[in-house]
């Protein structure tokens, strides 16, 4: 971060408020373009090339559990956007509380973090060979892709009228002093 972004006057609530509901859109339009994607090429892991594919839907599907966690994670803002959305005024996500929480708990022991529970490692030394074995985590384990689309979608169309809402409130920007 620059000095000049860090002097530069923290906005009003609302107006953070508001950016993070847009930056919160762009990262559930990114979860809605990774599923659709995944959704795509999911037929094919049973095709040739099995491998290739199989880790292509992984991929594809970190990264949609990634940017859903986003905006729901503390997010260095600068006086710029509120740090995380917060949940309880997301309908969509009271609607579907157990697929959001699997989403932030896969993030955060074994997608973003490498914790124990999740991915321990055994080490045997066999004839002086050393053997190594890691536990493997299973993302797609109750993760419903088609579930995960429908809540992204819910969640963007929220945040994208939240963040109308508070615009539309009388936010306005540092040194002006029209409305946004």
């Amino acid at each position: 971060m620059t000095a000049e972004i860090l002097d530069e006057p923290r906005l009003p609530k609302k107006q953070q408020s508001a950016n993070r509901y847009i930056l919160a859109v762009n990262d559930m339009e990114d979860v809605i373009e990774h599923l659709k994607c995944y959704s795509e090429i999911a037929p094919l892991r049973g095709s040739e090339g099995l491998t290739r594919w199989v880790h292509a839907c992984r991929a594809l599907l970190i990264s949609a559990i990634v940017a859903y966690c986003r905006p729901f994670t503390e997010n260095k803002s600068y006086g710029f956007a509120t740090p995380k959305l917060p949940t309880s005024q997301l309908k969509a996500v009271q609607l579907r509380r157990s697929l959001h929480d699997l989403l932030l708990k896969k993030r955060n022991t074994f997608i973003a973090h490498s914790d124990w529970s999740a991915r321990s490692v055994e080490m045997v030394v066999v004839d002086q060979t050393m053997n190594v074995a890691f536990t493997a985590p299973n993302l797609d384990e109750g993760v419903d892709v088609e579930e995960f689309l429908i809540l992204a979608r819910s969640v963007r169309v929220e945040c994208l009228g939240k963040a109308f809402e508070s615009s539309a409130s009388g936010a306005t920007y540092p040194g002006s002093d029209e409305r946004v």
